[in-house]
């Protein structure tokens, strides 16, 4: 008995293993969802790939779904799309990905480096990279939106001179209360200062706790932007200058 409880046992564990399970939220009806555990997908046509989704979203047609207004979607539907994720498997008909392994590095020019290095490596980056590493490149354009541009900062101890086509960058930290970012962005109309970024930042002092990031045309030496940012500081618990820098107009 004992032995033939370890063989069902056993054959048991193995059809478990057969099966690969995921997670999943499934459609059980109208209103109803279950979190869950699925059937992974498999390949079933050559034009086939399955993606291992790192993130995802439930977007409007999901929730349509969820209210049972889209009769030809059955019960025990998986949701959840416009997805990120990873190549784990593709049919044999699938020319323009591969399965490969994913490694974190700090930065695109980092990823260039390791991947010349490697056979069959690959990085995302910026063509002058692949020039100084000599590296081939494979694609260009895959960005998914045309006008994407990665800015960085260079840190200085001093500002750079005025060229008359500079930026000033100033962090912000304002009470929790109505009108706060109104009081502050006044003072720049009134000089007739245009603002080119707003961006909310947590202090991590406390929760809730938010000061403002806020890029503009000028240098911190323009009079204007002098006056400007002397009224900006009056309705600060705190303001910081982060610096001054030359603007960049290309055209890409």
């Amino acid at each position: 008995k004992h032995k033939e409880m370890n063989k069902d046992l056993m054959d048991a564990t193995k059809a478990t293993e057969s099966i690969k399970i995921m997670k999943g939220l499934v459609y059980e009806g109208p209103g109803e969802k279950k979190w869950m555990d699925v059937p992974k997908p498999g390949i079933i046509a050559p034009t086939d790939a399955v993606v291992k989704v790192l993130k995802t979203t439930i977007c409007g047609t999901d929730l349509h779904i969820l209210k049972g207004d889209i009769p030809a979607v059955t019960k025990g539907r998986i949701l959840g799309h416009e997805g990120v994720g990873v190549i784990e498997e593709v049919g044999n008909a699938v020319n323009n990905f591969k399965k490969v392994d994913l490694l974190d590095v700090g930065s695109t020019t980092e990823a260039a480096r390791i991947a010349a290095k490697g056979k069959n490596a690959a990085a995302i980056a910026h063509s002058e990279v692949a020039r100084i590493y000599g590296l081939k490149i494979l694609r260009r354009n895959i960005e998914d939106y045309a006008n994407n541009i990665t800015r960085f900062f260079v840190l200085s101890r001093e500002f750079p001179p005025r060229t008359g086509n500079d930026k000033t960058a100033i962090m912000c930290h304002t009470k929790n209360e109505t009108g706060a970012l109104l009081k502050i962005l006044e003072p720049f109309k009134k000089h007739n200062i245009n603002l080119t970024d707003i961006e909310p930042l947590p202090t991590r002092k406390k929760a809730w706790d938010y000061c403002f990031f806020v890029d503009f045309v000028g240098h911190a030496s323009d009079e204007k932007v002098k006056r400007a940012l002397k009224d900006v500081s009056k309705r600060c618990i705190e303001m910081k200058i982060m610096g001054s820098f030359p603007a960049d107009n290309t055209i890409r």
